[in-house]
């Protein structure tokens, strides 16, 4: 009969285990009865997106209590992330009387991050000391730089001869911003794909055929998109351009912002 009731609590607890579990990394495995209870991070890592800037910091204990707890971490010496990049309210979490998990709220200010850097917040579990560790005793959020101007991609579909395309983007006062500096760039490619970080204002875009007959359309049918990424979604800049570039130069006037 002891048996039979262990076997039966260990099933409810189980049970409650994948209730309250269902989408996080790992399910933990609750102790039976006299053994300590143990903590972990519910992951072991998560890259927090340009677009929804929070992570959800949780710690689960594979046992509940009769008091709220309040479980530690601290900021690993293998973290890149500066201070300045993230928020955190609170280096702990409190796991709630009856409970079994506890998280904090993290954001992330992108316009922190230098151009072109990943940031990594590595985050270390302090065990309390009636506890012992689980499974996850670390935990890494990473977060790279985005654009908080306006991030734009630039896609090119090449003709027959792609040796022979180049593109270039001027200011319309004529200032060069970004582009090719010369032709043979994109030899033995179909298309090619960038993404540009551009202030608000009016710009040139300037495509060239080195052979003055554009991308079109007796070698093939070759084209040129400019789109704006955004979280509520992405939209076309200019329209796409494909038969009218059938010379040496084409220069296709576009606005960001208001």
């Amino acid at each position: 009969m002891k048996k039979i009731k262990y076997l039966l609590k260990s099933s409810l607890a189980l049970f409650a285990l994948l209730a309250m579990t269902g989408c996080e990394e790992d399910l933990l495995i609750y102790s039976g009865d006299g053994d300590a209870t143990a903590y972990s991070f519910a992951r072991t890592a998560e890259t927090v997106p340009f677009c929804t800037p929070t992570a959800t910091i949780t710690v689960e204990a594979t046992k509940a209590s009769s008091q709220d707890r309040v479980v530690n971490f601290s900021v690993n010496a293998a973290s890149t992330a500066a201070p300045a990049e993230y928020n955190l309210p609170a280096m702990s979490v409190t796991i709630p009387a009856g409970e079994y998990t506890g998280s904090v709220d993290m954001s992330v200010d992108f316009g922190a991050i230098p151009d072109g850097q990943t940031s990594t917040l590595v985050l270390d579990l302090t065990i309390p000391a009636d506890g012992t560790l689980n499974a996850r005793g670390t935990t890494t959020l990473s977060f790279a730089s985005a654009c908080v101007l306006n991030e734009v991609n630039l896609d090119l579909v090449f003709d027959s001869y792609p040796g022979e395309t180049a593109w270039q983007i001027f200011t319309s006062g004529g200032t060069f911003v970004t582009g090719d500096t010369a032709f043979g760039n994109y030899a033995g490619q179909s298309s090619f794909s960038t993404t540009l970080c551009l202030e608000d204002g009016d710009y040139l875009l300037r495509l060239l055929d080195s052979f003055g007959d554009g991308f079109c359309c007796a070698y093939g049918n070759g084209s040129a998109d400019l789109t704006n990424v955004a979280c509520d979604g992405n939209s076309p800049v200019i329209d796409t351009v494909s038969s009218q570039f059938t010379g040496g130069e084409l220069i296709v006037p576009f606005t960001l912002g208001n």
